[in-house]
């Protein structure tokens, strides 16, 4: 079982919010007192005050899609998604005629590639700034006259203390992409971008 500190810098890790991390943090201590008072054995004390800790922890990539709130949790903690949850992921994404074993075939193909495998590996951000990973983020920013919005298919922000000094950002090429190509959608190196921020 994974212990409190190892929880707790999941937290830390996976949640840009300071007061939602607070609220992670009460919620562990009221879990635990609730354990506590109904006379559970001490293992299983310990389980409701990690799972009070934890249960938000995908919030920051969930949001308000409730349905999903706990299940990316709950993916491989390897960064390596099983062959269901990928097939799930190329599922909702309702492409037509679909072959759907060939795209799950050419997207492990592409996690061998060095290059796209070191971008996408917590080791590439085991220098001095502690990393945030934001997936499908969506932003919206004022630019001159306009409301530029979207959303971050994958942007890591580097942090000194609680200043983010830092970002990366990783952009799927998927919308200037041949038609007659749906495999493309889901991985191509070449359509692979990264934008490193000071």
């Amino acid at each position: 079982m994974m212990d409190r500190g190892q929880a707790l810098g999941l937290v830390k890790e996976r949640i840009p919010s300071a007061n939602l991390v607070n609220h992670c943090v009460a919620t562990e201590v009221i879990m635990e007192a609730l354990a506590r008072h109904f006379e559970l054995p001490e293992q299983d004390v310990e389980r409701w005050a990690l799972a009070g800790l934890l249960h938000d922890l995908d919030y920051a990539e969930t949001g308000e899609a409730f349905e999903r709130h706990g299940v990316v949790t709950a993916e491989p903690p390897s960064g390596e998604p099983d062959e269901e949850l990928l097939r799930r992921k190329l599922q909702a994404m309702q492409l037509p005629q679909t072959n759907l074993a060939a795209i799950v075939a050419r997207f492990r193909g592409a996690l061998e590639k060095p290059g796209i495998r070191a971008i996408l590996s917590r080791s590439a951000y085991a220098g001095g700034h502690r990393p945030e990973v934001w997936r499908e983020r969506p932003f919206a920013i004022r630019h001159e006259e306009a409301i530029l919005r979207g959303t971050f298919d994958r942007l890591v922000v580097l942090f000194d203390g609680e200043k983010a000094v830092g970002a990366d950002i990783l952009d799927f090429k998927s919308d200037s992409l041949d038609a007659g190509d749906p495999a493309g959608v889901v991985v191509a190196g070449r359509r692979l971008c990264l934008h490193r921020l000071p």
